[in-house]
């Protein structure tokens, strides 16, 4: 929903920048969305747009650049896509300068630079370049052109990018959205409540809508959300698939109570989940009949609009980062415990099953998860971490489990934490006692996360 916040486009062009530029710009106090070069969508609201990312998208579609280039809007192209922007627009790459490396930046007189200071920026690469009529250089580096803004429309380019911790790429945002744009600093969580209940009130002024909720932060928020706005008309409804965490729908049902003072209404499906997964041994294919037999088990209960993300109805959180949705938890009532629980995955644990889901992997696996995630908060890790989970391989030789902890949500991969030796000693003391049939336990150290949905 931050779309119908006026609000500048973010297009993610490749990589993980996009998702960064998005996170400042929110942190500033602007909406923003981010759009996938690919499928580039505006709105009335749009005020501005970004161009971030590693440039793969453009360099595969002149259907994209030429898109970007007839943007109503001002527009700012960041790294390699200053590059791509400046070719469309008749300007010339000559040669490279050079790549992957640090140089002293001097800003020139430009609105976009509007206090800054100058100093080391990276570049992933910087070119020698030949600027089309109309457009002017407003930074440079070691002799090179590093910035260039257009004279007759608001287009601009800078060949740098703005890094994780950087105030100046943080005041050149500011400066964008405030000054070119003419954004307002209206984005924080009180606001998008606000307009969330509202957009629930349009929507269902006067029938009943059934959430569904997984137990997990995101769907939990969705409901309170839509209860403050529908009151007694929201239902919260968890259908368990016994693919849950442990304890997940006792948490769950007491939070909500807490909360909203509403009791969820649990719809068990267990029996016919583990009956449909038989044989599924694909992931996606596990995911998307769990949110089938979800969605169902749902329809069969009421004959009330459903909201679910994974149908495609209006969800509250959608478009929101965690540490939003938490704030907006906190917002509605959810204790601290609650909301410092970890993401889960929307198909639960049958996507982090190898092969065949059966009630008897499922179990083992959701006592094993149980005891990492007990020894990991008794550490205090729980604050640190950004993700920790188990999983489960199934070879001829019998079931491991497989312990991951990883840092870092804006890496592709994640970083593997290294976990202290103790940690991982009483967790596979315990696992063990608690599943005598699996055959060993691993600790995953590459790093690498499937980023499934969340409820």
């Amino acid at each position: 929903m931050p779309e119908s916040f006026d609000h500048i486009v973010v297009i993610d062009t490749g990589g993980t920048s996009a998702k960064r530029i998005l996170k400042k710009l929110r942190a500033l106090g602007v909406a923003s969305v981010l759009v996938s070069a690919a499928r580039i969508e505006i709105n009335e609201n749009t005020k501005g747009a970004i161009i971030a990312g590693n440039g793969i998208v453009l360099k595969a579609s002149q259907d994209a650049e030429n898109e970007i280039l007839m943007f109503p809007v001002p527009l700012l192209a960041l790294g390699t896509n200053a590059e791509a922007v400046l070719r469309s627009v008749g300007g010339e790459i000559e040669s490279v300068a050079f790549e992957k490396r640090a140089a002293h930046v001097d800003f020139y007189e430009s609105i976009l630079f509007s206090d800054l200071t100058e100093g080391d920026r990276y570049f992933e690469r910087l070119t020698n370049i030949r600027l089309p009529d109309g457009a002017v250089s407003i930074a440079g580096a070691e002799g090179y052109v590093s910035a260039y803004q257009f004279t007759n429309k608001p287009l601009y380019g800078a060949f740098f990018s703005v890094e994780s911790n950087d105030p100046d790429g943080l005041k050149m945002l500011d400066n964008f959205a405030r000054m070119i744009c003419k954004c307002e600093y209206v984005w924080n969580m009180e606001s998008f409540l606000s307009r969330a209940v509202s957009k629930i009130e349009s929507l269902f002024p006067s029938s009943y809508a059934a959430v569904a909720c997984s137990g997990g932060l995101m769907s939990t928020v969705s409901f309170l959300i839509a209860n403050r706005a529908l009151g007694q008309r929201a239902e919260c409804v968890i259908v368990d698939t016994g693919l849950l965490p442990k304890d997940e729908t006792e948490l769950a049902q007491k939070a909500i109570y807490e909360a909203s003072k509403r009791s969820a209404t649990i719809l068990d499906a267990k029996e016919e989940t583990f009956f449909k997964l038989k044989g599924v041994t694909n992931a996606r294919e596990k995911r998307d009949i769990v949110y089938k037999i979800i969605h169902e088990k749902i329809k069969e209960h009421t004959d009330h609009s459903i909201l679910a993300p994974f149908i495609g109805d209006y969800f509250p959180t959608s478009g929101l980062f965690r540490d939003e949705v938490r704030a907006l938890g906190k917002l509605l009532g959810l204790s601290e415990a609650f909301l410092s629980r970890r993401p889960f995955p929307g198909g639960g644990l049958a996507v982090r099953i190898s092969g065949e889901v059966t009630q008897e992997k499922a179990e083992i696996l959701k006592n094993a998860d149980h005891v990492f995630e007990h020894e990991i908060r008794l550490s205090g890790l729980d604050k640190k971490l950004w993700q920790y989970y188990a999983s489960m391989i199934t070879s001829d030789a019998g079931a491991f489990i497989i312990l991951h902890a990883l840092l870092n949500d804006d890496h592709v991969g994640g970083y593997a934490y290294r976990l202290p030796y103790d940690v991982i000693e009483k967790t596979v003391m315990r696992t063990m006692e608690l599943c005598p049939d699996t055959e060993g336990i691993l600790y995953d150290v590459s790093g690498r996360w499937a980023p499934l949905f969340s409820l």
